[in-house]
């Protein structure tokens, strides 16, 4: 069976079966996903409708189960927009379940990260000095990481 959506999912417990977060900076899928088409799509409306009334027309909507951890309701922060929409289509908009393979990030990508507590210095020191972190066959920079 071929994966719709292939990605990294960043602190995933789940409960019910929903993923608590879905990392959108690594992405594989193939032509004609239906998972991208529909995230595109609502992604689109998000922007025309503007990202502040789409955010709460999320809060509105039953069984979207962790908008809430997405977002704050009572702030004006719309960062993660591409983050939420891509858990309307997933929990809501895919008319049937479709395969999706997703990798912990927190155990991959995000490992040295998390053993850091995402500490940038500790994460600078660590790539420089820890020969063991050689071992970690991808590692996510973000911006405070680099030098």
């Amino acid at each position: 069976m071929k994966s719709e959506f292939t990605g990294f999912s960043y602190n995933s417990d789940t409960k019910d079966n929903i993923l608590t977060y879905i990392e959108n900076w690594f992405i594989m899928a193939p032509l004609n996903s239906t998972v991208i088409q529909l995230w595109s799509k609502e992604y689109t409306q998000a922007i025309n409708r503007g990202f502040l009334y789409y955010k709460k027309s999320l809060f509105q909507e039953q069984d979207i189960h962790i908008i809430e951890k997405i977002y704050k309701k009572d702030n004006k922060d719309v960062y993660l927009t591409q983050h939420a929409c891509l858990q309307a289509v997933v929990q809501k908009r895919l008319k049937k379940k479709v395969p999706m393979l997703l990798y912990k990030s927190e155990l991959t990508m995000f490992k040295l990260h998390c053993q850091c507590d995402w500490d940038a210095a500790c994460i600078k020191y660590r790539m420089k000095h820890d020969k063991s972190i050689k071992k970690i066959p991808f590692i996510k920079l973000r911006g405070p990481d680099r030098d």
